[in-house]
C-alpha cells in the first residue's frame, strides 16, 4: 500500500496557446481507494507550500477576469482559492525554496522574473533576463539554491530564437555568476544536492543529462551522458537524492546510471 499524508498530481495538457492544468489531490491518500478531487483552470505552473500546506498557481491572462497575471494561494484539501495576488504580466514558470520562505516566478511579458514572499505576501523587483547576445529573454526553469533561498539558478530562453538553456545565478543584488561554457543545453534544472545542479536538454537530439559543480556563485561542468533521458519537452526535479523525469526515467545523480522507468508521463 502506497500513502502519502498528501498527494499532489500536476496533470497538464497543452492546449494551442493555452495551459489546462488538472490539480488532483487527496488527503491520506490510498492508491486502492482514494477520494479524489479536481480543479480545472488555465494555469502555466503551480508548486506546493508545505510549511503552510498551500499550493501556489500562476494564471496567465487568458484565463480573463478575475484571475488573470496573478498568483493563486490554494487549499489542497477544499479547492478554495485562499488569495490572489497581481504578477505582472504573463506570470509563468515557478519554483519554491526548500524552506519554503521565497517562490520564484517567471514574468514572460516583461522578460524578466521576480521573487515573492509568502510570509508576507510581497514580490520583490522586476530583474529583467537577456541571452549571452544580449537579447530580452524568458525564464525556462528555475532551480533554487538548497543553501540559501536568496539564491537561483535560471534557465534562459531567449525570446524570438532557437537560442536556450544559458545558465545564469541571481541573488537580490543581481546577476552573480554563470556557467562555464556558453550554449549549454540546460533547458530543465534541478539541485541533487547542495553543490551539484543537474540539467537536461530537451530541445535537441543530444538530450544531455549534465552535472554540474556549484560553488554558490558560479557552474562548472563535472559530467555529461546521453541517452539515460530522452525526448524533447521532458523536464526533471530531483527528490531523496534522485532525478526523476516526465517520461518517467529515475535517475541517480551520483554515479549517472538509470534506475528504473516508471510507466507514466507527465509534469512531477
Amino acid at each position: 500500500m502506497f500513502r502519502l499524508n498528501t498527494l499532489i498530481t500536476y496533470v497538464c495538457t497543452m492546449l494551442g496557446s493555452f495551459g489546462l492544468c488538472n490539480e488532483v489531490l487527496a488527503e491520506e491518500y490510498d492508491a486502492t481507494a482514494a477520494t479524489v478531487l479536481e480543479i480545472n483552470f488555465d494555469a502555466n505552473d503551480a508548486v506546493y507550500d508545505s510549511t503552510r500546506n498551500v499550493i501556489y498557481a500562476s494564471i496567465a491572462s487568458s484565463a480573463g477576469f478575475p484571475h488573470g497575471n496573478s498568483i493563486l494561494t490554494i487549499d489542497p484539501l477544499t479547492l478554495e482559492i485562499i488569495d490572489q495576488t497581481n504578477a505582472g504580466s504573463e506570470p509563468n514558470q515557478l519554483a519554491i525554496s526548500l524552506d519554503n520562505s521565497r517562490v520564484y516566478v517567471g514574468i514572460d511579458g516583461s522578460r524578466a522574473f521576480r521573487s515573492f514572499t509568502p510570509e508576507t505576501g510581497v514580490f520583490g523587483p522586476l530583474v529583467p533576463l537577456y541571452s549571452w547576445f544580449g537579447d530580452p529573454s524568458v525564464a525556462e526553469d528555475f532551480a533554487v539554491s538548497p543553501d540559501d533561498p536568496t539564491v537561483v539558478v535560471v534557465s534562459i530562453d531567449q525570446v524570438g530564437s532557437s537560442a536556450d538553456g544559458d545558465l545564469e545565478v541571481f541573488d537580490d543584488s543581481g546577476s552573480i555568476g554563470v556557467a562555464d561554457t556558453t550554449f549549454p543545453d540546460a533547458n530543465t534544472i534541478a539541485f541533487s544536492s547542495n553543490n551539484k545542479l543537474m540539467s537536461y536538454n530537451n530541445s535537441s537530439t543530444g538530450y544531455d543529462l549534465t552535472r554540474w559543480d556549484f560553488d554558490g556563485a558560479n557552474l562548472f561542468i563535472e559530467d555529461n551522458i546521453n541517452g539515460l533521458i530522452s525526448g524533447f519537452s521532458v523536464e526533471i526535479e530531483a527528490e531523496g537524492g534522485l532525478i526523476y523525469s516526465t517520461n518517467g526515467a529515475v535517475v541517480d545523480p551520483n554515479t549517472l546510471t538509470l534506475l528504473g522507468t516508471f510507466a507514466a508521463s507527465g509534469p512531477v
